[in-house]
């Protein structure tokens, strides 16, 4: 049994439910700033709020941490739903993010003073057997971004748009 396959046998279900989907920060803010503003499309928001409830939706308490810093109305949205949407780092969590950085080290940039989220995102994936949904893009020649990390381990990864269809929503 490899190292991955161990770790994922340690795992929990949080509360027996299944968690579906982990977020990146980048799967929250961009289409809130930029493409689903809430004004627009309040419809989306009051479904993606229906989904945090179910904890469907699910997110790395490391994808709080970088969205609290911008202090904006997103981050009140995401602090409304902290209970039921922010899942806390545990050791088995922890353990997976040290085999995705030793794996992966420009997965974090090395100038960096906080924690980044992204190995976080890809380690709740495995753990709980979650897709990821990130805006982030398959990298230039040279780095690494989430999407190759998720195609590594074998971890689907969507971005919003294909979340939007796997979820079948529609607004209207």
């Amino acid at each position: 049994m490899s190292i991955l396959e161990r770790l994922r046998a340690l795992s929990t279900i949080r509360g027996g439910r299944f968690l579906k989907y982990s977020f990146d920060t980048s799967g929250f803010l961009n289409p809130w700033k930029h493409y689903y503003r809430p004004i627009r499309f309040p419809k989306l928001w009051r479904d993606i709020d229906t989904r945090i409830h179910s904890q469907e939706v699910v997110a790395t308490e490391m994808v709080y941490y970088e969205l609290k810093v911008k202090n904006d109305e997103l981050t009140k949205w995401i602090a409304a739903r902290k209970e039921e949407l922010i899942i806390k780092v545990d050791a088995a969590q922890f353990e997976f993010v040290r085999m995705i950085l030793n794996e992966f080290p420009k997965l974090v940039p090395t100038k960096t003073t906080t924690e980044k989220a992204d190995p976080y995102v890809v380690a709740l994936a495995i753990q709980k057997n979650l897709i990821v949904v990130t805006d982030e893009k398959r990298p230039l020649k040279g780095r690494v971004k989430i999407p190759q990390v998720c195609d590594h381990y074998g971890i689907e990864c969507f971005d919003f748009q294909l979340f939007l269809d796997e979820i079948g929503y529609e607004d209207g």
